[in-house]
């Protein structure tokens, strides 16, 4: 159930009158002029992330956000409780819960269309926030041709064939992947390569190694930038041909993919292995499946 759901705020204010923070007497809701307004913030005992206010490992993920870890506080109290966590320790706040508990919701409840206005409220602000702390990266295949200048050309995969380019030498020559943060927060990528589909329910992993084109990883993103590794195509060529030959697997289709430094995976989209720079001219989908059912055959002998 989420944080923001109208079952878990009705439940909260129903049970509680003023503000958690000992001995803030901030109430739920101020009312003047004839208006009410919702005076606090709902905010979590134990967080759900690892790195966040009091997280516990061994606290059940189903109860992050039931009622029993959550208390409310007013706009002035919120904000501190969290980011000086370490003064302000679980067990405090569950003696606050408690009290606020005790001394039981009094005068008139916020009316369900106020709830829901803060329901709402809830949404946005977590959407935001989600944006602002977490880490988005994306993987993208690439390749990549020498230019008269003798930099790198990069490009999506696939682009090359179709483009004419002053002062490019041949067709592409190499292949690899981009990793681009897409977010606010920087992340550190420590490991990438491609995903192999050879027919069966896991892809191949295919690592990177040496001699790899690209930063050294471990390697840090910055928020909103990018960074490329890249293999010649007959690296590539001799990790496919090992793979059919001495593992009788032929790759299908394959997926760029990188790692970060607390083992998270991002992986791109699938295609075809004909992306890959390594096929002679005229290669046909056809062809490779033909190379992957002879491969099947003496993988089953």
């Amino acid at each position: 159930m989420s944080i923001s759901s109208l079952p878990v705020v009705k439940i909260l204010f129903a049970e509680a009158s003023q503000c958690a923070f000992q001995p803030c007497l901030q109430p739920l809701v101020l009312r003047e002029r004839g208006l009410a307004t919702v005076n606090v913030q709902i905010a979590h005992i134990r967080s759900a992330k690892r790195n966040g206010p009091r997280f516990e490992v061994a606290y059940p993920v189903e109860q992050i956000n039931q009622p029993e870890n959550l208390l409310l506080l007013c706009g002035i109290h919120h904000h501190p409780v969290d980011q000086n966590h370490s003064a302000y320790k679980t067990a405090e706040l569950l003696e606050w819960k408690a009290e606020q508990v005790r001394q039981g919701s009094i005068g008139p409840a916020p009316s369900d269309a106020q709830l829901a206005t803060l329901v709402t409220r809830l949404d946005e602000i977590a959407e935001h926030l989600l944006r602002l702390t977490s880490v988005q990266l994306d993987a993208v295949l690439c390749e990549a041709q020498e230019v008269a200048s003798g930099e790198l050309l990069r490009v999506p995969a696939g682009t090359l064939g179709r483009i004419t380019i002053d002062g490019m030498i041949g067709t592409a020559s190499f292949a690899g992947v981009q990793i681009v943060n897409v977010g606010q927060v920087g992340s550190t990528v420590d490991a990438i390569g491609f995903h192999f589909d050879v027919g069966g329910s896991v892809p191949v992993t295919y690592m990177f190694g040496q001699p790899t084109i690209g930063p050294l990883l471990p390697c840090g993103l910055h928020g909103h930038s990018d960074s490329a590794w890249m293999l010649h195509r007959d690296v590539i060529a001799a990790a496919v041909t090992k793979l059919a030959t001495a593992e009788s697997m032929m790759p299908l289709r394959l997926r760029p993919w990188g790692r970060t430094a607390d083992g998270t995976t991002v992986t791109g989209g699938w295609d075809s292995v004909l992306a890959l720079p390594i096929w002679r001219p005229g290669t046909t989908e056809a062809d490779v499946e033909a190379l992957a059912r002879t491969a099947a055959r003496q993988r089953h002998r």
